[in-house]
């Protein structure tokens, strides 16, 4: 639903892909919640934290194989970042801003892990994608599966020449000339005395 959204015309709505503008009625009326929503769905998509767990790309398509989100918040002040390529998570950096007791779930890692810290924490696996984090309050580290060699950066990804344009509207595909809709007046009703 979220590509649909963002690629083709539903109604009377047009979402532009390259900045986010969202239009109704051919450009007549610009809106903000319609944006707003997809911009929470996908971060639902990346980031969830509840009931004691913080949950990475717990529900990415399949056809998203590559995703990098930078210092979202998760309960309790965990900020959190990661990166996804070719459809496995490559890393996840995690930093706790409160002292609260950590469980990390990653859907797609299953064995043991290497960190990067400062003070490495102690990491106990739970089963199921699972890992119990003994970090500290103020402390930060980065994790992925043993064995693989990560580095743990934030990157653009790279784009289509066709969508690569951040601001304003791609040539042919601004409206067209002056548009017309007819107004429909608002029945007027007396004020109550």
């Amino acid at each position: 639903m979220l590509d649909t959204f963002t690629t083709e015309r539903r109604g009377i709505g047009l979402l532009q892909p390259s900045n986010t503008f969202y239009q109704e009625d051919g450009g007549k009326n610009p809106v903000i919640e319609t944006p707003l929503s997809g911009a929470s769905a996908i971060m639902d998509l990346m980031l969830q934290s509840w009931g004691g767990k913080i949950r990475v790309f717990p529900a990415v398509p399949t056809a998203w194989q590559d995703l990098t989100f930078h210092k979202l918040r998760g309960i309790d002040a965990f900020t959190v970042s990661a990166e996804r390529a070719e459809g496995r998570t490559r890393w996840v950096a995690l930093h706790n801003g409160s002292g609260e007791p950590c469980v990390l779930k990653v859907p797609d890692w299953d064995g043991p892990l290497e960190v990067r810290a400062a003070r490495p924490p102690a990491i106990t696996p739970l089963g199921n994608g699972e890992y119990r984090i003994d970090l500290r309050k103020g402390e930060a580290a980065v994790f992925f599966p043993r064995g693989q060699v990560v580095t743990a950066r934030v990157r653009e990804l790279s784009l289509p020449a066709a969508q690569n344009n951040l601001y304003g509207v791609k040539r042919g595909t601004e409206i067209k000339g002056d548009q017309f809709w007819p107004e429909h007046p608002i029945p007027w009703v007396p004020p109550a005395k």
